[in-house]
């Protein structure tokens, strides 16, 4: 069975209308660039957005491997060639004769692909998680060539503009289940996937934890409620 096209999953989570699509098609027919990265540098989506919609036309699970602590000791896990030609990031080995190997790679993460670094590692199994090209790049850097990378640090700032105040219904999408990621602290609040997408948004720009987004916001409502 064939894969969604990326197009039609952005249009159906809301991230893209239709005019959109077709602009982002049209350039990227004249460039080459493939539609995900088309989308982010016309402005049409955000990275989080984009990989929101691979995750589900792959079924792969996201992670954030600025956050990982990844080092030269993974490098063993897969020759080096085979890491960067599929850009494929070892993260860890599972099992109980670790004969799984766990990696990041980017889209669309093919089977052709998947064998490959399988046959490399010589594990009977990878399970792969999806990551943004620029993220697997930075993290091959502190994997293989001995690069460092801090992500930026958290700090104060004031309570976001969230906009609590929309209507449930006008957050739900036809057709959409929430979308649990690799560690996703806000899969266990119920949420709708528009309301979590405003929250991640506004933790990304602001530079702080998801979690944190929703106390300011209730510390920010509680205050004009006392008010």
């Amino acid at each position: 069975m064939a894969r969604p096209r990326l197009g039609d999953i952005l249009v159906k989570m809301g991230f893209l209308d239709a005019q959109q699509l077709q602009a982002a098609l049209g350039h990227q027919k004249k460039w080459g660039y493939q539609l995900a990265r088309t989308v982010v540098e016309q402005r049409f989506c955000t990275i989080d957005q984009v990989m929101q919609a691979l995750a589900r036309q792959t079924g792969y699970q996201l992670i954030d491997l600025d956050r990982e602590p990844l080092g030269p000791q993974l490098a063993p896990l897969l020759p080096r060639k085979i890491a960067e030609q599929h850009h494929a990031v070892p993260l860890r080995v599972e099992g109980k004769r670790h004969e799984v190997l766990v990696v990041a790679m980017g889209a669309p993460a093919t089977l052709a692909q998947l064998d490959a670094v399988t046959s490399a590692s010589g594990k009977q199994r990878v399970i792969p998680f999806l990551a943004w090209d620029e993220a697997i790049e930075r993290a091959l850097g502190r994997v293989y060539r001995g690069e460092s990378y801090a992500p930026p640090a958290s700090a104060p700032v004031a309570a976001p503009k969230v906009p609590m105040g929309l209507r449930e219904e006008e957050f739900d999408l036809v057709g959409t289940e929430p979308l649990v990621t690799a560690a996703d602290p806000l899969a266990p609040l119920g949420l709708s996937e528009a309301c979590r997408q405003v929250i991640r948004t506004a933790a990304r720009q602001h530079q702080m934890a998801e979690t944190a987004v929703i106390a300011r916001v209730i510390e920010s409502w509680a205050s004009k409620q006392g008010g």
